[in-house]
């Protein structure tokens, strides 16, 4: 980090309000634990944040592995399986637990956190070590797996047979080991080397400190069994938020994702994951048992959703005719696949009519399995494209998918209306429900590992493909919820209005979108038209110029003074052509510099070096020079062209300063709209610049410039490839004769 003066404060804070929420919500949806589905949404709820963590955590791994970045997502998953798989018991388990069951699960509890705090431990250990190589293949999966199966070992065959005084010294013994792990996680953590840290301080230490809390209840109800351990939930819930974002956040920002759009993008998810299911659960704590039946409501939610995916669909489709692109080819897929899974449910709603019967979720399950293959080849189809153009939409294998849809359609249809119906139970079945939230679960990890691909590769999440793929997310969300709650119930609910907002919004965002997609070819066309005039008429002024002087060389009797202005002549038109060339090449590099290719530059080095540049060209002149910080200190994300910047506004300093060619640079911290910029003022003591002339002081031609007037074009160019800002002011404000200074803002690296 730039920066940890604040962190101790910034823990605090988030510490107070994540506790003061946690406790809210233990009081508030106190009533809620009488049914089954509280403690299976509140698993499944932390199994999604869990998952988040994970699918971020592999990325890391993915980008830089090493040995502690890979325990540290072991414990993730391991994590992951457990309330998963304790979500899926609840779901075919009764109501209440028995006094005895719950003792048994809060030991259970106790020795799942204790294990994860191992993993923790270990991984911090190996971090700060800075231990890398390869590890084994099948290292991390047979630790994971030894983990589960001593959790499984423990829950299933050894606290049974154990008395309540045997598993209240378990449940201490493991719960002191949880505590001294994540602590001493917390102590050497804040030692590590700053590089050697993935994530983020802040976050990290919020979350290992909400996991060290969550100890505590469940520890008081191993001594005096209370209703206390359900607030380890909330806490364990909270510690997996702050570690989605401790990783998520420096994971985006790495690949220079604004600060912006990274808190847009994990804003969106946790909302995504803990607001339907907190509606539910106060639903079932002020209304218990409520089911609201409403056979129109439900036709009109998968009307409004079969139609919004058809139009969703239709602009897909439209914008890939302009913009062909192989990874459009799977989400144009999933929205036909939704729309025909949204018809087949409008037309099988009677189901619902006829007593003791439910919603069938071989729809839903149907749609997750489709989920999981769009997810894959959108991966396959983004980070290596096939050579060829997209033939047809590839109509191949958009139509192999939505036949395996009719196909599992009409298969499930068949046997809701045959005997079969009594042996192989689709709708109310809590295996039906299990297999749905496990495949979205995992169809979740994808998606969260495809929005990060598809956010580096287009460098913001503001793309066709990505927008699409946000509302993928809400297709995934809603089955999980339609996984956990029963039908008619207020979670249930939350399901269908979660799909039809998402799908509304969709539209007038794909369309905005397009809007946005035709400016930029229009700035395109602007920008070849400014090429094409260069080409056109400026090179052909100059080599006229050329022609011209050569043919007086070539006239007999042409005195020695009329040839050296001839030859001075020339040479000065192929200056000034190898000039405009040198610009447009700069431009056009601006305009291709992709997220991908800039790297940490140290800026100070890079300024001290343009002006150098500057220097070695002008022997005979005195220059003066000054920066006010040192080598080491301020980085940026930039390339090469980053010293073009530099040296084209130190030229124009210094040529409109007859007297005094001084340059004087001071860099300083600032922050612009939430995120951390270096400001570099590039001052001079020239003649300045009049006041309405600064308007237009960026555009290519401007009256009263010297030369070709395209200077400062490539420094707007380089400035904004650059994602940063620039300005102009007077030196001495409200004189412009006494210098100019030209202010730059360029975002700071994250890496620093």
């Amino acid at each position: 980090m730039a920066f940890e003066e604040n962190v101790t404060k910034e823990i605090a804070i988030r510490m107070i309000l994540g506790l003061a929420v946690a406790f809210f919500l233990y009081e508030a949806t106190s009533t809620a634990w009488d049914s089954s589905t509280t403690y299976v949404s509140i698993h499944a709820l932390i199994a999604f944040l869990a998952i988040a963590s994970a699918a971020w955590a592999f990325l890391v791994n993915y980008r830089d592995t090493t040995v502690g970045h890979w325990i540290f997502f072991t414990g993730l998953f391991v994590r992951v399986v457990i309330h998963s798989g304790t979500a899926v018991e609840h779901a075919f388990g009764g109501d209440t637990p028995l006094r005895l069951e719950a003792q048994i699960r809060v030991t259970t509890d106790i020795f799942g956190v204790a294990l994860f705090s191992i993993f923790i431990l270990a991984s911090v250990l190996s971090t700060r070590a800075g231990l890398r190589g390869i590890i084994p293949r099948m290292t991390m999966p047979t630790i994971g797996i030894t983990g589960l199966a001593a959790f499984g070992i423990l829950y299933f065959f050894i606290l049974p047979s154990v008395n309540e005084f045997g598993r209240q010294v378990l449940g201490l013994v493991f719960g002191v080991i949880a505590i001294a792990a994540f602590l001493s996680s917390c102590i050497l953590w804040i030692s590590t080397k700053e590089k050697n840290r993935m994530y983020s301080t802040p976050y990290m230490l919020s979350s290992l400190f909400a996991f060290t809390l969550s100890i505590l209840p469940l520890i008081m109800a191993q001594i005096s069994f209370s209703s206390i351990w359900r607030l380890s939930f909330w806490l364990q819930a909270l510690g997996f938020a702050f570690m989605a974002l401790a990783i998520g956040e420096p994971l985006y920002r790495r690949v220079n994702i604004s600060k912006k759009s990274t808190n847009t993008i994990l804003t969106w998810t946790l909302t995504l994951a803990i607001g339907p299911f907190i509606v539910a659960l106060f639903a079932e704590g002020f209304a218990p048992g409520i089911l609201i039946i409403d056979f129109g409501a439900y036709l009109l939610s998968h009307g409004a959703a079969a139609m919004l995916s058809a139009m969703m669909a239709i602009l897909l489709y439209v914008y890939f005719k302009r913009n062909p692109a192989w990874n459009l080819v799977p989400l144009l897929t999933l929205f036909l696949s939704w729309t025909v899974i949204e018809i087949y449910i409008m037309s099988s709603y009677s189901n619902l009519l006829i007593g003791g019967r439910g919603e069938s979720v071989v729809p839903y399950i149907l749609g997750g399995i489709v989920s999981l293959l769009v997810i894959f080849q959108s991966v396959v189809w983004t980070t290596n494209p096939p050579s060829e153009e997209p033939p047809n939409l590839q109509v191949m294998w958009i139509g192999t998918r939505l036949s395996f849809v009719v196909l599992g359609l009409l298969t499930s249809m068949y046997i809701e209306n045959s005997i079969l119906a009594a042996v192989v139970s689709l709708v109310g079945s809590p295996i039906g429900r299990s297999v749905l939230l496990v495949i979205n679960l995992a169809a979740l990890a994808g998606f969260l590992i495809l929005l990060h691909i598809m956010t580096r590769e287009y460098g913001d999440w503001k793309s066709i493909q990505g927008i699409a793929l946000l509302f993928l997310g809400l297709w995934i969300m809603p089955n999980i919820l339609k996984g956990v709650f029963l039908d008619w119930t207020v979670g249930w609910w939350a399901a269908e209005v979660l799909l039809i907002i998402g799908l509304a919004l969709g539209p007038p965002l794909l369309g905005s979108l397009y809007v946005d997609s035709m400016s930029r070819a229009q700035d395109s066309q602007r920008r070849a038209t400014l090429y094409s005039d260069l080409l056109a008429h400026d090179i052909t002024n100059m080599h006229q110029a050329i022609l011209v002087a050569l043919s007086i060389l070539e006239m007999e009797g042409t005195d020695d003074v009329t040839r050296n202005l001839a030859i001075i002549d020339a040479r000065t038109s192929l200056e000034r052509a190898a000039l405009i060339v040198e610009n447009v090449r700069q431009i056009g590099l601006a305009d291709q510099t992709g997220k991908e290719e800039l790297a940490d530059t140290d800026l100070v080095a890079l300024v001290i070096d343009a002006f150098n540049q500057i220097k070695a060209e002008f022997p005979d002149e005195e220059l003066d020079f000054s920066v006010n910080s040192r080598e080491g200190h301020c980085f940026v994300q930039a390339n090469n062209l980053l010293m073009d910047l530099f040296y084209n506004l130190f030229k124009n300093a210094l040529a409109y300063s007859e007297n005094e060619k001084r340059v004087e640079v001071t860099i300083n911290y600032t922050k612009l709209d939430g995120e951390d910029f270096w400001r570099i003022r590039v001052a001079d003591h020239g003649r300045g610049i009049e006041e309405e002339r600064k308007a237009h002081l960026f555009q290519r031609f401007m009256k009263g410039a010297e030369g070709l007037g395209l200077g400062l074009s490539v420094v707007l160019a380089l400035v904004k490839s650059f994602g940063g800002h620039i300005e102009v002011e007077d030196r001495v404000s409200g004189d412009h004769t006494k210098g100019t200074v030209f202010i730059v803002d360029l975002p700071i690296s994250p890496n620093h």
